[in-house]
């Protein structure tokens, strides 16, 4: 590999050294993260890219693409772009009959690299689905509850297009899944809580990418321990958090790490039984860490605390997996 790019940058710069007569220039464009070649080619007035023009197999050719070293792109490489533009000009058949054909459309924006969804995903969007376990330990007025077996299953979405909001980069994410939970131990009995299903919605603001930080809120349907005659028991509420989220992206030695941490306060709660505002706050800290391309993972802890019911607190520790979807 690197070998490759030094002989693609050698090569870049005796090209831009040639005399003005030689018909054949190039230029050297350095890959960013979801850069496709469709997509580059259009910025750069390349057209047609199908048909006279064929800009994209031409594009292959001039970087000696094949079946192999084209799943190697990847971020910091450099690709070397045409500028002649004579589309009468014909280009080596032979050539490209052995070369990979970029068969994606400028508006799937989808990168060159294979993935599940064939990147039919656009760049400006991420989808990851996620997978956790999480041990849970839920302190009451008589007791505590232990709960070791616990899964989380979700898909996230973050926007990428960064929107300007008043000088700021304005980035929607949202989060579905569900949480299964096994047996939870008491001293005196065994307690089955039903799945938790929730939605995690934030708007987050930045200036650089590096620092983000906006406003979210989670709407949650869980069980939770309750006093029934001397017992406890199980009951259900609908809840609604607000609060702040901020998430901080770091890199060092080619591995990046992603930092999030949320503050949040109860603003409504509905059970089953009638409506009852429960006095309650949740926080909650994350780390993760991209193990190969489109594999993150990471550590949680959250803990929450009530002011006017059984269940007075609440924390939750575990490791998260996490696939960006391509």
């Amino acid at each position: 590999m690197g070998s490759k790019i030094f002989a693609l940058l050698i090569c870049a710069t005796s090209l831009s050294f040639a005399k003005e007569t030689n018909s054949q220039k190039y230029k050297v464009y350095i890959l960013q993260p979801g850069d496709t070649l469709s997509e580059l080619l259009q910025r750069e007035n390349y057209a047609p890219l199908w048909g006279n023009g064929a800009w994209v197999e031409r594009t292959l050719e001039a970087n000696h693409l094949t079946m192999d070293s084209v799943k190697e792109i990847k971020k910091g490489m450099p690709i070397i772009l045409p500028t002649d533009k004579d589309i009468n000009k014909p280009f080596n058949n032979n050539v490209l009959t052995n070369m990979v054909k970029d068969d994606v459309k400028v508006a799937q924006a989808a990168t060159i690299q294979t993935g599940i969804f064939a990147h039919k995903i656009s760049k400006h969007q991420n989808y990851s689905m996620n997978f956790g376990y999480f041990y849970r330990d839920i302190g009451t007025s008589r007791n505590t509850i232990d709960s070791g077996e616990n899964f989380n299953l979700s898909l996230l979405y973050n926007d990428k297009k960064n929107d300007n909001f008043f000088g700021f980069n304005a980035n929607p994410t949202a989060e579905l899944g569900v949480q299964a939970h096994g047996s939870n131990y008491t001293s005196d009995n065994v307690l089955n809580f039903q799945p938790t299903y929730f939605i995690n919605s934030s708007l987050l603001f930045n200036k650089n990418d590096t620092i983000s930080m906006g406003p979210n809120l989670r709407l949650e349907n869980s069980s939770k321990a309750e006093l029934d005659n001397e017992d406890i028991s199980v009951r259900r509420d609908s809840l609604l958090w607000i609060g702040l989220e901020g998430l901080a992206r770091y890199e060092k030695n080619n591995i990046n790490y992603n930092f999030k941490g949320q503050i949040q306060t109860l603003a409504a709660a509905q059970n089953t039984a009638d409506f009852n505002n429960l006095q309650g706050y949740r926080a909650g800290v994350e780390m993760e860490f991209n193990l190969l391309n489109n594999y993150y993972m990471g550590i949680f802890n959250t803990r929450e605390v009530y002011g006017n019911s059984l269940t007075q607190n609440m924390t939750q520790t575990g490791i998260n997996l996490r696939y960006i979807l391509e």
